[in-house]
């Protein structure tokens, strides 16, 4: 959080407690207030079947799996919850510490296959996929790419760095190839933990299922 961002989160927690009618803030404020700043406010509007608050429940899930058993402290999960919520602008729930200036490679990996883990999970549980990994993938591809192009995290391309992809190729190297590998062994890695840990999959996702939401 930045100072802005922390104001802002006092200031919702205020508000919330006006509306429950005390005139202290407790920590059920604080925990209400950041859930609207960072995950949105609850949508009123997007309903849920019971099928897809059941596929929710195992994508959120397979997400905090998958980060515990990544390594670094910064692939973590707080809360489950399969509440819809309207975009609060910070699609990204997992990483606590994302503005540290150094992230080792095994953690973008980590990252990248936690972000793949709602996606696996379908797959999974369900043996298909839907259209809820849109922006799941959208942010492991993006990682992916800075991880070859300007990380060189590449173990084939080395210590290059590109503008961008299409530069990449115009130099007659093919950095997509290697985007490409880095996402589908991120994706290997998610899918072994979770057929691994069927059980622990199954069962806390009935338990989301149960309570909505979990801490």
């Amino acid at each position: 959080f930045t100072g802005a961002a922390l104001a802002n989160l006092i200031n919702e927690s205020a508000l919330l407690a006006v509306r429950r009618g005390v005139d202290e803030v407790h920590m059920e404020d604080l925990h209400r207030a950041f859930n609207r700043c960072v995950a949105g406010v609850q949508s009123r509007t997007r309903p849920l079947t019971p099928h897809d608050k059941r596929i929710l429940a195992y994508r959120h899930t397979a997400h905090a799996i998958v980060a515990a058993s990544m390594p670094g402290e910064s692939t973590s999960v707080h809360r489950i919850s399969v509440v819809p919520r309207a975009p609060a602008g910070q699609p990204n729930l997992f990483f606590d510490d994302d503005r540290r200036l150094l992230v080792p490679a095994d953690e973008v990996r980590g990252r990248i296959a936690t972000y793949l883990a709602g996606r696996v999970a379908e797959q999974v549980a369900f043996g298909t996929v839907t259209t809820g990994s849109k922006d799941d993938i959208k942010a492991a591809t993006q990682l992916a790419e800075r991880a070859v192009t300007q990380y060189g995290m590449s173990a084939q391309l080395g210590p290059l760095a590109f503008e961008s992809v299409s530069q990449a190729l115009q130099l007659g190297i093919d950095a997509g190839r290697e985007i490409k590998a880095l996402m589908e062994g991120a994706n290997t890695v998610a899918r072994a933990l979770l057929e691994h840990n069927r059980l622990v999959l199954d069962d806390l996702a009935a338990l989301v299922l149960q309570n909505e939401v979990i801490e």
